[in-house]
């Protein structure tokens, strides 16, 4: 059996039951992976009497490694491993990077990178895509900061994870960012607040909305806040980076539970301190 053996190809490798397997590489005549039974290795076929040699075992021994062993078996003057096109090192750099992400930061950059990037450089091998191709993608859409920005970030990110395992460098080493990051300052005032309350329906997501209305939440967790729905109690904890001078916020457990049609709280006529 023969195949272009990539990163890919040995990781997609599966082995056959009762049968040894072996798959010799189009590129590298004489070199190939050995399967037997949940193990997979490196091996190479040289010399006039066609000797077998074990070159080590797969993902101990890295593919690149292994042909470079291979090619000064083989009498051969090792070369830089190939470039893979971009959607084999796509598919390589979410399931290796992405398994240190977080779920959703994982689906965020996958979905930029496929998005804006696999439709042009699909089949391109890394070492052919330019920065000035690159640069034009982010270009494209620089109207929307935002994306723009995280393109930017994730392009770059996929990138310096090519190097060294498929670049020397990377094509937009140096490019700047296109826009510049500035953060979100306004906040609603009392008349939106009151609007956005009146509009929302009730449960369940009025009730999610309201609560975070009621509680000062924001979308990042600034703030650690505990409730308990049968006594309508509330306690919560501001984080000293943000909110250092932030006056305590006083709720009446009645009052709160009524508006979010949770009921009657049992400690009727206290406030709880948030």
């Amino acid at each position: 059996m023969r195949a272009q053996l990539t990163d890919v190809t040995v990781r997609s490798l599966k082995p056959v039951v009762g049968k040894q397997v072996k798959v010799w590489d189009t590129k590298t005549p004489g070199f190939g992976v050995r399967i037997n039974g949940r193990t997979k290795s490196f091996i190479v076929m040289y010399g006039r009497e066609r000797q077998l040699k074990v070159l080590g075992r797969y993902p101990d021994s890295s593919l690149s490694e292994a042909r470079r062993k291979a090619l000064v078996l083989l009498g051969t003057r090792p070369s830089l491993a190939t470039a893979p096109p971009f959607h084999e090192a796509l598919e390589y750099f979410l399931e290796v990077h992405g398994a240190t992400l977080k779920p959703r930061s994982k689906r965020e950059i996958e979905r930029t990178l496929r998005r804006h990037f696999e439709p042009a450089f699909k089949t391109r091998t890394l070492d052919r895509i330019t920065h000035s191709e690159v640069a034009s993608i982010i270009d494209a859409i620089v109207e929307k900061p935002g994306e723009a920005l995280h393109a930017f970030k994730d392009i770059r990110t996929f990138f310096r994870w090519t190097v060294p395992r498929y670049l020397p460098h990377s094509p937009i080493e140096g490019m700047k960012p296109p826009v510049k990051y500035t953060p979100r300052k306004r906040v609603l005032n009392a008349s939106e607040l009151k609007a956005l309350w009146d509009a929302v329906p009730f449960y369940p997501f009025g009730t999610i909305i309201r609560l975070l209305l009621r509680s000062s939440l924001f979308r990042k967790p600034r703030t650690v806040a505990h409730m308990c729905f049968h006594t309508a109690t509330w306690s919560s904890t501001f984080s000293k980076r943000f909110h250092a001078s932030r006056p305590a916020l006083y709720f009446s457990p009645d009052e709160t539970s009524r508006s979010l049609g949770m009921g009657q709280g049992s400690r009727s006529g206290s406030w709880t301190r948030i």
